[in-house]
């Protein structure tokens, strides 16, 4: 019996794994999509749409992420028209396909082709394990940067797993795999460039181990062929959809002087904040599990390892604390676990670790089940509530979806308000932090500030228990805010705006009024709105300015 379990091991593995979460893995997933985006989303949302109606990324509007994740939306757009369900259904998908990835890859770490129910078994476990971490996330986390980043590096070191598979250095299609994984590497860096770093850890591993990929510098030049591939391509796409030079200096100037003290956290408020402890528990454990792991696998699994060991510590290098920052060290720590059933699969012909596989995949196949049926997903009942399109704009639908400082009806109703009594050559000028409000109302920004932190630089003047800026610093953020502020009233006074848009209560503005923050960081443009401009409708939080002699004839507001 025990030579019979042993003989299909790799068949039983996956089965054990992937077949007890199959079904609420998928119910999941599917409940998921119905999620409406959150503000990080809504950001790039609108930055693709105005990037598509002619507007210059990091020149007409101050955006300091890299261009990746604009790219992504702008490509969704046409297909989605909008509908964030479309979106999110391409993010879980795009998911389960680096998952099915991933998974096919494992079995070369025991130096063996899969055949039969193997091959589809494993790529179908490698989906359930990926998809169902990723439910672990609420929806505020998820279709987010660093999930990207996360299915791309993942994605890169599995196609170089899957080229180490092969036994011969110039097969074409080793080579593609190769240049393939390369380009996947590179990808992220177009969103944070810190992500080349990981990139240089691939190199290692690769150098390190090159089965069947003959001499070093021949599989190294593949894989950086396939990083300049990428690197001329998305370099060239940037400077045709913005200035890339103006990005880089704002990364050089304002990032570490204004940006880092405003999110800076302690470490244990890393840590403790945002219900951080449990995932970041399962990730110390991932950490230790792949040092044995590393010790019984071959050199090219270090891979996985290394991205584990960089997404945990690119988290806490960048003292926010959000959970979204953990995607790339929680996918790693799923998948070094199943890289640990695979060591004990090769070693199967012996008992004890027969025992240790067979039970090791019921494990994670147990912990899978469990975040699936435990995920935000399941809990709310969102493919009920927007099941069509049109229930997807209901207050009912838009209500389960409460976050503190985002209010997601407030910004539609006063989109909606916006477009029907503006032009659509008009600009609006947003005071908050959710530009999301300008892609309901289909409007461009009168000014490249959209957000009210670059403004208002208290937060930052303040900073946190992670790092606080020095008197040298307050002077040039005073220095910054007051530029800001002379730029800002030099473009409404140029162009004054369709509308102003204020938005109560937000993060890092410490008058719950937007209009009383405004009016003390912003004297001269505040005074210039309330001279001009009058008070015409209020959204929960938002509060629509238009000009004087717009407001007695404007539309009504859109009905609750």
């Amino acid at each position: 019996m025990r030579e019979r379990i042993a003989k299909r091991i790799w068949l039983i593995a996956p089965a054990l794994i992937a077949l007890p979460a199959l079904v609420p893995t998928i119910l999941s997933a599917y409940k998921s999509t119905f999620a409406t985006f959150g503000r990080d989303q809504g950001i790039y949302q609108w930055v693709a749409w105005a990037i598509a109606h002619g507007e210059r990324a990091w020149v007409d509007f101050r955006e300091i992420n890299g261009p990746l994740i604009y790219f992504i939306h702008l490509a969704l757009m046409p297909i989605a028209r909008g509908d964030e369900h479309v979106f999110r259904v391409f993010d879980v998908l795009l998911f389960a396909l680096v998952g099915a990835l991933v998974g096919a890859a494992l079995p070369g770490l025991g130096a063996r082709k899969t055949r039969g129910h193997e091959r589809w078994l494993w790529p179908l476990a490698g989906a359930v394990v990926l998809v169902a971490q990723y439910q672990t996330y609420s929806w505020w986390d998820c279709a987010q940067r660093e999930s990207f980043y996360a299915m791309f590096q993942l994605a890169g070191i599995a196609c170089q797993l899957i080229a180490q598979h092969r036994v011969s250095p110039r097969s074409r299609a080793t080579s593609a795999w190769l240049i393939v994984a390369g380009s996947l590497s590179a990808l992220p860096w177009f969103g944070k460039p810190t992500m080349m770093a990981f990139t240089v850890a691939q190199v290692v591993v690769l150098a390190l181990d090159g089965h069947g990929l003959g001499s070093r510098r021949q599989r190294i030049g593949k894989f950086l062929l396939g990083c300049a591939i990428t690197s001329v391509t998305l370099t060239a796409a940037s400077f045709a959809i913005g200035d890339p030079i103006r990005f880089v200096s704002m990364l050089v100037t304002d990032v570490p002087r204004e940006y880092r003290f405003i999110w800076a956290k302690s470490f244990l408020e890393l840590y403790r904040d945002w219900g951080n402890p449990p995932r970041l528990n399962l990730v110390f454990a991932g950490l230790f599990a792949g040092g044995i792991v590393a010790w019984l696998s071959p050199r090219r699994a270090l891979g996985f390892i290394a991205l584990l060991a960089f997404g945990v510590g690119t988290f806490f290098l960048q003292r926010k604390g959000f959970p979204y920052h953990l995607h790339q060290a929680s996918a790693a720590t799923h998948v070094v676990f199943v890289m640990g059933v695979v060591a004990a699969a090769r070693r199967a012909r012996r008992p004890a670790w027969l025992a240790v596989c067979v039970l090791g995949a019921a494990l994670i196949g147990y912990r899978v089940f469990d975040d699936s049926i435990s995920s935000n997903a399941m809990t709310f009942h969102w493919d009920d509530l927007g099941s069509t399109r049109t229930k997807r704009e209901s207050d009912a639908y838009l209500a389960a979806f409460g976050w503190g400082d985002f209010y997601a009806r407030d910004l539609r109703r006063a989109g909606a308000f916006i477009a029907a009594n503006t032009t659509a050559d008009e600009r609006v000028q947003l005071y908050g932090m959710d530009p999301y409000l300008l892609y309901f109302a289909q409007r461009k920004s009168a000014s490249p500030f959209i957000y009210g932190f670059e403004l208002n630089l208290d937060a930052a003047m303040i900073g946190g228990n992670g790092a606080r800026p020095d008197a040298q610093d307050v002077a040039w953020l005073r220095t910054t805010a007051t530029e800001h502020e002379d730029e800002l009233m030099r473009d409404v006074e140029a162009r004054p705006p369709g509308a102003f848009a204020l938005i109560d209560h937000m993060p890092f503005m410490y008058a719950d009024s937007s209009e009383l923050d405004l009016r003390f960081h912003c004297p001269r443009v505040y005074e210039f709105m309330t001279t001009r401009y009058s008070r015409a409708a209020r959204f929960g939080h938002v509060v629509i300015w238009l000009p004087k002699e717009r407001v007695a004839t404007s539309a009504p507001p859109p009905a609750p």
